[in-house]
């Protein structure tokens, strides 16, 4: 939606009230025009298989929320046996929350992360 330069002080101000009141929608129509805003839900990063999460190799450090990371970035590594599993993002995006702490056990399927 493209709006009048006026305007834009007040979609900043809807924009503000959306994402403090923690809305998952919002649509507003008045005297001809309209606003909706929706929230993404965010993506989940989920353990593929049990064991162990720790850092990947390489010197990168434990994810932690507020981290920008790539779609297909490695996250975490699995350890099981004396097999390593590759944790990737499934989205670009930025980490909300990270679930599990380094060294702990992972159940399959169990939520590790979520990006937004």
């Amino acid at each position: 939606m493209t709006t009048p330069r006026g305007n834009d002080t007040l979609n900043e101000q809807v924009a503000e009230f959306f994402r403090a009141a923690g809305l998952q929608y919002l649509a507003l129509d008045y005297d001809g025009k309209s606003i909706r805003l929706s929230r993404a839900e965010p993506s989940t990063v989920i353990a593929p298989t049990v064991g162990v999460v720790v850092a990947p190799e390489g010197g990168e450090r434990y994810p932690a929320p507020g981290d920008t990371v790539a779609q297909g970035q490695t996250l975490f590594v699995i350890r099981r046996y004396r097999s390593e599993i590759a944790v990737r993002a499934p989205a670009a995006g930025t980490l909300v929350a990270v679930l599990v702490a380094n060294g702990a056990f992972a159940d399959y399927g169990q939520a590790l992360a979520y990006l937004e």
